[in-house]
């Protein structure tokens, strides 16, 4: 029998390394425990704040990105259209 080896990937820097392992260290059991927690204990206005500073600051990277990609398509849609009008 012949081995067959096949290349696996690998992290390219230790910067992802570092950032996946902290990720599946945290896990998601903390990111639904907390909340129910914070509002058990007291803390839902605490909670609120959490939850518009995460969507805030979750968001907004994402936004910019998208925004842009909206704006290619329109132009190109726009440039297409010019095209079929002539």
């Amino acid at each position: 029998m012949e081995q067959q080896t096949t290349k696996r990937s690998s992290f390219t820097g230790k910067i992802g390394f570092v950032l996946a392992a902290a990720g599946s260290a945290v896990g998601l059991g903390n990111i639904w425990r907390f909340p129910y927690l914070a509002a058990k204990y007291g803390g839902g206005i605490f909670l609120l704040v959490y939850v518009a500073l995460a969507v805030t600051f979750g968001v907004s990277p994402i936004l910019p990105r998208n925004m842009v990609a909206v704006s290619f398509c329109l132009c190109i849609s726009r440039l297409l259209l010019l095209l079929a009008l002539c």
